[in-house]
């Protein structure tokens, strides 16, 4: 039988295949088919029962059963290190993310900055072509990495705190519906879940 699974484009990057690898290796008869778009869409396909289940970033967890996955800090990514109090007067790379994230990001520039968070003059689409935008100037990327992060680029990595000092992050959520007649191979993937990939609160 076949699983349709959504994930969000970085967690199907950094960590999705570790956590299924170990899943599919005990399950031979189970296929898994990954669908990979933005956490908010992800949600969306789940609720109209387009998806079995998800691993999503942000709070996308209305309405659904959701096992806390991963945390991931937030960062100012620049070429090299820089005055974070120069960030205004430098150019903003954007990418595709969710709003959720969108808005933990325009939050915390508020606070830092008391101002909104400026409209950026580059979209890079994903994140990866951001960070090779990033490497070529005098430019700046505020996002989300998770803690086995490839820094292929040598970019500088600088942790986004609150004024009170406590750092900005992000989490991550296995979601499925509330269903009573649930397929079982479903039932076994949310079982792997909850015991071997679900951080413990």
């Amino acid at each position: 039988e076949t699983i349709l699974l959504g994930s969000a484009y970085t967690y199907t990057k950094y960590s999705l295949y570790d956590v299924l690898n170990p899943f599919t290796a005990a399950h031979p008869n189970i296929s898994i088919r990954v669908i990979n778009k933005q956490s908010n869409y992800l949600y969306e396909m789940l609720m109209e029962g387009k998806l079995d289940a998800a691993f999503i970033r942000s709070d996308y967890t209305a309405g659904v059963y959701h096992e806390l996955v991963d945390h991931t800090a937030a960062y100012c990514v620049t070429k090299d290190p820089v005055d974070m109090d120069q960030l205004p007067a430098m150019d903003q790379v954007a990418y595709q993310t969710n709003q959720k994230t969108i808005g933990q990001i325009a939050d915390w520039w508020t606070e830092r900055f008391g101002t909104e968070l400026p409209a950026p003059s580059e979209d890079a689409g994903y994140i990866e072509f951001a960070f090779r935008s990033i490497a070529e100037g005098n430019k700046y990327l505020l996002c989300f990495l998770p803690d086995n992060f490839v820094n292929e680029y040598h970019l500088t990595l600088t942790p986004l705190f609150t004024k009170d000092r406590k750092q900005i992050s992000r989490n991550s959520w296995f979601i499925y519906k509330k269903e009573k007649n649930r397929r079982a191979v479903v039932d076994e993937l949310i079982r792997y879940v909850e015991k071997n990939v679900k951080i413990r609160r």
